[in-house]
């Protein structure tokens, strides 16, 4: 036979393992950690997804052979935008005068290999040059890559835009009312932050782009997004 104390033993025992699953249901129903991260991570998502689209350009690079010493071509067949600036290079890396204007570039191409990648973006720098081209140019078009990337440009025009128009930046990027965020590189080139209040929980992750720069070049570079 069981005494009281056993009885009273196995009773305590079953008290404090219903108080325990009854903490942990509260914690599942109402709590929910789970779910907390889940949407910590989709807002953070969400805010690199926004980010990432409000800061890219398109850019288009051809492959170009030509012995003229300066050389003019019709590019209007692969380069729709009129906004478009163009950055040339020859193909060992030497920067190239070039104007590009109403779908025709102009590049001086002497003293190179006779090929070279013409570049055009919006996100990039203004060119020039004074070259006189042949009356028949002689060119050949090879390999043509389109893509999109995160633009230098449209990301000094974000560090300019967040304290004036942080409101719209966060209708924009998707922000909720009562969060504020802040996006930084690892390498200091582009932050854009706000003082964070001691008691206030951070959440970030980071993530990786290619981003334009002006001069023609494409770094990869890591940022990080932060919401509290």
């Amino acid at each position: 036979m069981i005494g009281k104390r056993g009885i009273a033993s196995h009773l305590e025992m079953i008290i404090a393992f219903a108080i325990f699953i009854s903490f942990v249901t509260f914690l599942m129903l109402y709590i929910r950690p789970y779910k907390q991260e889940a949407l910590a991570d989709s807002i953070l998502d969400g805010l690199h997804d926004s980010f990432v689209e409000y800061a890219s350009t398109n850019m288009t690079k051809i492959f170009v052979k030509s012995s003229d010493p300066c050389v003019q071509l019709n590019v209007n067949s692969f380069v729709s935008s009129p906004n478009d600036r163009s950055f040339v290079k020859s193909v060992s890396g030497e920067k190239l005068n070039s104007v590009f204007s109403s779908g025709s570039l102009k590049v001086e191409n002497s003293g190179t290999s006779g090929a070279f990648y013409a570049y055009f973006s919006d996100g990039l720098d203004a060119s020039a040059t004074s070259c006189t081209p042949a009356p028949t140019p002689s060119y050949t078009v090879g390999s043509i890559e389109s893509k999109r990337l995160v633009s230098e440009l449209k990301l000094e025009n974000i560090k300019s835009e967040y304290a004036p128009n942080y409101a719209r930046l966060k209708e924009i990027f998707g922000i909720p009312s009562t969060k504020d965020f802040g996006i930084e590189s690892v390498d200091g080139s582009f932050v854009v932050k706000r003082n964070i209040p001691e008691a206030a929980i951070v959440i970030s992750k980071s993530f990786a782009s290619e981003v334009l720069q002006k001069n023609g070049s494409i770094v990869n570079r890591e940022f990080i997004y932060k919401v509290w």
